[in-house]
């Protein structure tokens, strides 16, 4: 009895294909990159769509509560309403500012500017508002909350914005200076103040020198961390000895691709392969030379079945498989019957011999109506290639329900 096939292994997200093996540099378009500076880009975009997304709020706030708290708000109505639709734009440009859909290094680079210079037109919009406030008298008790809120905001933009320390240095400037210049231009009452701002705007320069190494090397250790995780994943789908995907990546390649061939309409053939008495290979030239077989085997298969989409596996031991999308039947037993007459003509050299080599093929072709679910493809591909080792071996045989290919579309060594 053959060994049954499982489907009971966890899917992963990539496709082996082309004959390759599974890649690191490749991902879902849900999840992260996985190159180190696409991986910096997109790190950084979403860190700072994520945390822009209350800052325009809050701004709109605080110039609410300046003008609302001013000993005479009626006096600058104009103005006032004029600053606070700004506020409000601003906070909509922010928010409507959405990630791009493309999102490759230069599209997450360019959607970073853009939503930079929202940030820093925000935070020159209330360095300008602030420093009116503090050089009204009509504003009266507000001056007091345009300190703070500049306090707050400035601070904010350190340790929230960390990740451009040139950007997010010019923002504080924005936010703190037109307010400290307006200030000790009052005189000597105003100096406690300003010396106080002054000491502040020095510590936030220290701290985002320190919070943008920190932010970088959690972004580092972020990037390793994944990419050690995608390498374990891609060997986890490897074969060592080939190269080749192994049974955990086939089984969950296959319900995929039957997916998408149901969903275009496009053929999906299934080739299944055993070396003819593989153990007597063993047995009489040793293990060595059995793996250098399978390996001459699974470099003859990259080179037989190199289509567009073509995923190729060891399926264990001596047994191997490739999946064609886009592949009819008689399509798939020619390319399966001129791999088979490859084999039989190509000794496998080792050291002073010449190891002679053949092998038995199964095909199929998936059919929604014949097969229902994919495991039912693999049984009746399974049970063609144990008809062509039954019947002698050294031949390729048609899965029960597909259609034979005609005689005129034999390859010549088969006629």
């Amino acid at each position: 009895m053959r060994r049954p096939r499982s489907g009971r292994e966890r899917p992963l997200p990539s496709l082996m294909k082309n004959n390759d093996v599974p890649s690191t540099a490749t991902l879902p378009e849900a999840g992260p990159p996985t190159t180190r500076e696409h991986f910096a880009q997109w790190r950084q975009a979403q860190d700072i769509r994520q945390r822009t997304r209350l800052g325009g709020f809050f701004y709109l706030v605080a110039w609410c509560l300046c003008w609302g708290f001013a000993s005479r708000p009626g006096v600058h109505w104009a103005a006032g309403l004029m600053v606070t639709a700004l506020f409000a734009l601003l906070l909509l440009l922010r928010l409507g500012h959405r990630l791009p859909r493309q999102a490759d290094v230069d599209a997450l680079r360019r959607w970073a500017l853009v939503h930079w210079n929202l940030l820093l037109a925000t935070a020159l919009s209330w360095g300008l508002a602030s420093s009116w406030v503090l050089a009204t008298p009509d504003f009266g008790n507000a001056r007091l909350v345009a300190v703070v809120s500049t306090v707050a905001f400035a601070t904010a933009m350190v340790f929230t914005f960390a990740m451009n320390r040139p950007l997010a240095t010019v923002g504080v400037a924005f936010l703190s200076l037109p307010g400290i210049a307006t200030l000790a231009w009052q005189g000597t009452d105003a100096l406690p103040v300003v010396l106080t701002l002054v000491g502040h705007l020095a510590f936030l320069v220290l701290a985002l020198r320190r919070g943008h190494a920190e932010y970088h090397a959690h972004t580092d250790m972020a990037f390793e961390l994944l990419d050690q995780r995608e390498r374990f994943r891609a060997l986890s789908r490897t074969d060592g000895l080939t190269q080749l995907g192994n049974r955990l990546h086939f089984n969950q390649v296959l319900p995929e691709m039957a997916h998408q061939a149901r969903r275009s309409g496009q053929p999906l053939s299934l080739a299944m392969f055993d070396i003819d008495w593989f153990k007597r290979i063993n047995d009489t030239h040793g293990h060595a030379a059995g793996d250098a077989c399978l390996i001459a085997f699974s470099g003859w298969m990259r080179t037989a079945f190199a289509g567009p989409g073509d995923v190729l596996v060891r399926l264990g031991g001596e047994e191997f498989g490739v999946l064609m999308p886009g592949t009819t039947a008689a399509e798939a037993w020619q390319r399966a019957e001129a791999f088979r007459h490859h084999v039989s003509l190509t000794p496998v050299a080792w050291r002073d011999r010449h190891i002679a080599v053949t092998t038995s093929g199964g095909v199929g072709t998936y059919g929604v109506a014949i097969d229902g679910a994919p495991e039912h493809l693999v049984q009746r591909v399974d049970r063609a290639l144990y008809t062509a080792k039954a019947r002698g071996r050294n031949q390729v045989t048609q899965a029960l329900g597909d259609a034979l290919p005609p005689q005129s579309d034999l390859p010549f060594w088969a006629s």
